[in-house]
């Protein structure tokens, strides 16, 4: 145990200031925002629960879970809380081991910045959703990384279990359809790049098979929006109403509930395109970076880590905005912690 501690105090040392960070004040305010309704539905019958939230913008997944908890250990602050403390602190698993495929360092640097993030702090303070986003996500990152090179598990142990953690991500928030989309199109690119650098040419067939874990998983989502339009419950997604914020959005702020939010009241076009140029430049940028390396020496996973990073990074905002612009507003920074 001495010569372990030894080896691996700054990893320890990380882990548990991180953890105290998260503790702090935990249960210190009662909930607030959105928070309530995670509390009340985890008191309401279950069927209504689930009528309830069917006929709004959300996925059922996180609230039939938190219900299951408040059956058995009730729904306090502390309790449902600590259900985000928990999911934040093991998605220091996930994103550590994403960085021990690039080296030690790059590990203990990649878990202190998940450790230390105030917004990861944040919401492991809150009772809702976004943690077990970022635990799920860092984990099918982890999963498409270990699939596309096969180490430590053979690729049908890998893809099925990076399309079991899709399914449950996509049904624990919309945004998790966006996030295995782009890690779909990642896949399509990154196929097309090695086979293109490998032999010149590029095999349909073995695009078709090998991308079925995450075609699998995207296509889930297809019975819930099914179910919606069935039951006349498909409704935009605001966001929270008029308290959903866009970038390409101009707010004022308005008194409501006794504190100070932000209304979205008029649309600015020009902010739109500038931002969309601007992630469509560096998108398009970063892909070129990448293609024109071309150094093995590197690893593979390097290449492949590079280009889902970079379509996460500046294709998924870049999407949603441009579905926000023409069809139905939908953006919210923190549905983005994903990232």
């Amino acid at each position: 145990i001495k010569g372990f501690l030894m080896r691996n105090w700054v990893l320890i040392s990380i882990v548990m200031v991180g953890i105290s960070l998260r503790l702090f004040f935990l249960n210190h305010e009662s909930f607030w925002i959105d928070e309530p309704m995670t509390g009340l539905r985890s008191r309401w019958d279950y069927s209504y629960m689930f009528k309830e939230i069917s006929a709004g913008d959300q996925m059922p997944l996180y609230f039939t879970f938190t219900w299951l908890v408040a059956r058995n250990m009730g729904n306090s602050v502390l309790i449902l809380r600590g259900l985000s403390l928990v999911f934040g602190v093991l998605a220091f698993i996930p994103v550590y081991k994403i960085g021990k495929k690039f080296g030690d360092r790059t590990a203990l640097i990649e878990l202190a910045l998940i450790a230390f993030n105030p917004t990861m702090i944040y919401y492991s303070q809150e009772a809702r959703m976004y943690m077990l986003m970022v635990l799920l996500s860092s984990t099918s990152m982890l999963l498409y990384l270990e699939y596309m090179n096969p180490k430590r598990f053979s690729r049908k142990a890998s893809g099925a279990l990076m399309a079991v953690t899709n399914v449950v991500l996509i049904y624990i928030h919309y945004f998790g359809a966006l996030f295995v989309g782009v890690q779909l199109l990642s896949y399509f690119i990154t196929h097309i790049y090695r086979s293109y650098c490998s032999t010149g040419s590029v095999s349909v067939k073995g695009i078709a098979r090998y991308s079925a874990p995450i075609s699998i998983s995207l296509i889930s989502f297809l019975p819930w929006l099914i179910f919606q339009q069935s039951s006349n419950s498909i409704t935009d997604k605001t966001t929270g109403g008029t308290l959903g914020l866009s970038w390409a959005l101009v707010p004022e702020t308005y008194s409501f509930l006794g504190g100070q939010y932000t209304a979205v009241l008029k649309y600015d076009t020009n902010i739109a395109l500038i931002t969309g140029y601007f992630l469509a430049a560096a998108l398009l940028l970063s892909l070129i970076f990448i293609f024109l390396r071309r150094r093995k020496e590197e690893g593979a996973d390097l290449s492949v880590f590079l280009i889902l990073a970079s379509l996460m990074l500046f294709l998924s905002p870049l999407l949603v905005m441009v579905i926000s612009h023409n069809f139905t507003p939908m953006y919210n920074h923190r549905y983005f912690v994903f990232m």
